[in-house]
């Protein structure tokens, strides 16, 4: 059983292994969409940022950034993932265009 205590003290119990993203949707959907990273520690441990796949499996404390609140170390973090993301889309745009041209020609 992990235990997830959050910023305002309050604490998830869940199975098993969880994902922030998971955590985050348990919360409420609204802030499942909204989540881009997490901070994430342990007892002990001084806490780090996390994408929001990053899987806790074991007991940790966890708060959930969203653009509200995202430091600008976030913002470097997931700049080239971001970038990436808008050429795929990008470049698929263009394949749909080409072969919308290819299907009237």
């Amino acid at each position: 059983m992990v235990r997830i205590t959050l910023p305002d003290g309050s604490q998830r119990e869940f199975q098993g292994p969880v994902s922030v993203s998971e955590v985050a949707n348990s919360i409420g959907t609204g802030l499942g969409r909204a989540a881009l990273a997490g901070r994430v520690g342990t007892p002990g441990t001084e806490s780090r940022l996390v994408d929001t796949s990053y899987v806790i499996d074991q007991d940790s404390h966890l708060a959930i950034i969203t653009a509200k609140e995202a430091p600008p170390q976030a913002a470097i973090k997931f700049a080239p993932q971001l970038m990436q993301l808008q050429r795929v889309i990008l470049m698929r745009k263009e394949v749909h265009a080409q072969l919308g041209l290819a299907l009237l020609l």
